[in-house]
């Protein structure tokens, strides 16, 4: 699955449930942690763009968790 195919697949379980466990974008990416984390991070920073907290909405609670996850 290349990048494009993963941000499709990233957004499609965002859309499907509001928070989506890290694990489950694992098993359903079939990459590593550091894939997802790398993936979600790029998609979060292009789609805030620089906006206020108020656009955390766009992506929800749980992409801006995963980013200070250790």
């Amino acid at each position: 699955m290349d990048r494009t195919e993963r941000f499709y697949k990233i957004d499609q379980l965002l859309k499907s449930s509001r928070i989506v466990p890290l694990s489950v974008f694992i098993a359903e990416l079939i990459v590593s942690r550091s894939t997802v984390k790398r993936d979600i991070e790029y998609l979060r920073d292009r789609l805030l763009d620089g906006r206020d907290h108020a656009s955390d909405e766009v992506l929800g609670p749980q992409i801006l968790y995963v980013k200070g996850a250790a």
